[in-house]
């Protein structure tokens, strides 16, 4: 192909990932399904069985990437580990994260708590949510206050509309 030919990575943005990365997904997953997205700065692998692959290949591939803003951010978690460290960790959390016991024990959880916020939110007349909240997490929040009908008002911790 011709190099002034422009590929679907040249056309992704950060943007475009952050707010519904599921288009680009399924367009990857047809035009090419590992591709290095310069973006990102990482490759994006996108069909089912090339995880699988990858998964059981760690001379291929490891979750422990270094410097990676995940690993910054929240510290050396079950995500970014691989072999032992990974099993030990995964059969801790494994049993709590069962789909039966999310729907029985945890979703009721969730959902009083969301109703809690909703009703909070409604007694108050609407919700200020200090600090940069990321954008799903405003979205999400916005609409639990018009599912109530009050205003959600956004600012960071400088007393800035956001």
């Amino acid at each position: 192909m011709p190099s002034d030919q422009k590929t679907i990575v040249d056309e992704i943005s950060l943007s475009d990932l952050y707010d519904d990365p599921y288009p680009i997904y399924r367009r990857l997953r047809t035009e090419a399904p590992v591709a290095w997205v310069p973006v990102a700065n990482r490759y994006l692998v996108t069909r089912y069985d090339d995880i699988v692959h990858l998964e059981r290949h760690p001379e291929i591939f490891i979750a422990n990437e270094h410097g990676s803003l995940m690993t910054r951010i929240m510290g050396h978690t079950l995500l970014r580990k691989d072999g032992a460290a990974h099993r030990r960790e995964r059969a801790a959390a494994e049993a709590p994260m069962r789909p039966r016991t999310v729907n029985r024990h945890w979703m009721p959880l969730f959902q009083r708590n969301a109703d809690d916020l909703i009703d909070e939110f409604a007694a108050d007349g609407g919700a200020t949510c200090s600090g940069s909240s990321p954008g799903r997490s405003r979205r999400a929040t916005s609409r639990w206050c018009s599912a109530c009908g009050t205003p959600a008002t956004w600012t960071c911790s400088g007393g800035r509309r956001r």
